[in-house]
């Protein structure tokens, strides 16, 4: 007979390890969070650095705006109306007055072109603006600049007239109140 014991077959030693295995992972997070703070400050100005780059700044001379106004003196402002439109919202359950005149801008060179043009698609155009206003969200409708509004603006009418003559529109007195 011998003198060990033999362990039944299915039970495998306990493995060890225990407490230093469960370290391991959060000293490895210490350690790495522990160095990225040391280069942090090791790459962060001094007090003196920052002082001097905003002297510097306060001292440098503002850049002047890049407005160029040549293009703008070549664009004719030409009358596309005044219009007043209701319109419903359905959503809020509330009607809108919506008043505003319209000014379309053209190349000035092709300003007698567009006029023209223009005259005989009046009503084409006077109704895109119209489906475009009424469709439009209340958001749309209170963006100081109605930029979005003036993209299908100058779209549509652009299709209506045929060929793209129109750069931009402006809006004049444009106001709107819930009724």
């Amino acid at each position: 007979m011998s003198a060990h014991k033999e362990e039944p077959a299915g039970h495998a030693a306990p493995k060890g390890g225990g407490l230093i295995s469960k370290l391991v992972p959060a000293l490895i997070v210490i350690a790495v969070v522990t160095g990225e703070g040391v280069a942090a400050f090791m790459l962060m100005p001094s007090v003196e650095d920052n002082a001097k780059a905003a002297r510097e700044a306060l001292a440098a001379k503002p850049p002047e705006p890049e407005y160029h106004d040549e293009h703008d003196a070549e664009l004719a402002e030409i009358d596309l109306e005044e219009y007043k439109i209701t319109s419903f919202q359905p959503a809020s359950s509330i009607t809108l007055r919506i008043e505003f005149h319209l000014f379309g801008m053209v190349p000035a060179e092709k300003a007698e072109e567009f006029k023209h043009i223009y005259e005989a698609k009046k009503n084409r155009v006077r109704d895109n603006v119209m489906a475009i206003i009424r469709s439009a969200e209340m958001n749309d409708l209170t963006d100081p600049g109605l930029g979005l509004i003036k993209r299908k603006i100058l779209e549509t009418t652009n299709k209506a007239l045929g060929k793209p003559l129109l750069e931009g529109v402006m809006f004049a007195e444009f106001t709107f109140l819930e009724q």
